[in-house]
């Protein structure tokens, strides 16, 4: 049997000397102004974000439809965003759609205000709008608003007046006297035109 030679191994390259922090001064100036811009920004993020401040306060209202409506959604009067919605829900015990608005502090409205869905253009998305009243009383965060009208379903206004065409067309199509006054009688207009 053969003896194999043992492997032979490269001895490690010395290890280098570290060099001292502050060797190069420009370098760790840089360093260190980078560092104090990214602790200004954690700062003004934590404080815009302080939730022991809030910037708006809480109001609820009750639909029957909100359909179109999500959290996040623009809540404007006069076409100025004045907060958005918080959290839309059902109520277990009415079964309407219940509505979170945040309004930003600062802006008081009347107790008397009415708060329908608004759209901004025909394919445009939904918003919340608030049309305010005269009443000198303001709602107090946490309030409901007392007067709400929801949504137009679309597909079904406009099947709707699809049947009311259809319906006129048919009451005009039918000759006169028959159908339009009752069985057997004639209108009045019909009368006039008989010899």
């Amino acid at each position: 049997m053969t003896q194999i030679p043992p492997l032979h191994r490269p001895e490690a390259p010395p290890l280098l000397r570290p060099r001292p922090i502050f060797d190069k001064p420009f370098e760790t100036l840089v360093g260190a102004a980078v560092l104090l811009v990214a602790m200004i920004f954690v700062a003004v993020v934590i404080k815009r974000t302080d939730s022991t401040s809030p910037r708006s306060y809480p109001l609820f209202a009750e639909f029957q439809n909100l359909q179109g409506i999500a959290v996040g959604n623009a809540v404007k009067i006069s076409g100025i965003k004045v907060g958005e919605v918080r959290n839309v829900s059902l109520d277990r015990d009415s079964y309407q759609a219940r509505l979170e608005i945040g309004v930003n502090k600062g802006i008081d409205i009347p107790d008397d205000t009415l708060i329908t869905i608004g759209s901004e253009g025909l394919l445009g998305g939904q918003y919340i709008r608030l049309l305010p009243g005269g009443s000198d009383n303001m709602l107090k965060p946490g309030e409901k608003f007392h007067y709400s009208q929801g949504s137009v379903d679309l597909s079904e206004l406009l099947g709707k007046i699809f049947m009311s065409a259809g319906q006129s067309q048919s009451q005009s199509s039918q000759p006169d006297g028959q159908g339009q006054t009752g069985q057997g009688q004639t209108s009045p207009q019909a009368k006039g035109k008989q010899p």
